[in-house]
């Protein structure tokens, strides 16, 4: 279900579609979704082999409203934001299909 997943995507964090590939039996082979200042990249399998999950960590400006969003957007709780020993603030949730995100930011200075 790419075209859920990237409405997941646009919703929890942001992203905008920038480009697809769509196959003729009109699978999405490849998408391209711009976050912030880099891409997330997805595909449909296949024919002939199942979809499969995947872990995803992605920085983010603000890791605390990418939670957010991500639970509104209908993801469930990995790990609340927190603050770990290399700087980064960090957070996890799980989406609908399974793939685990994991949201960083810079610790905040304030």
């Amino acid at each position: 279900d790419a075209p859920g997943l990237i409405r997941f995507i646009e919703t929890a964090i942001g992203g905008r579609l920038s480009g697809t590939e769509v196959e003729p039996d009109g699978r999405i082979a490849h998408a391209e979704i711009r976050v912030e200042d880099g891409f997330v990249m997805i595909g449909e399998a296949p024919p002939g082999r199942a979809p499969f999950p995947a872990m995803l960590h992605v920085y983010v400006r603000d890791s605390d409203t990418a939670y957010r969003r991500a639970l509104e957007a209908g993801a469930t709780p990995v790990q609340p934001p927190t603050d770990r020993p290399d700087g980064q603030r960090r957070a996890g949730v799980r989406d609908r299909w399974g793939n685990e995100w994991w949201f960083s930011s810079p610790i905040s200075k304030d």
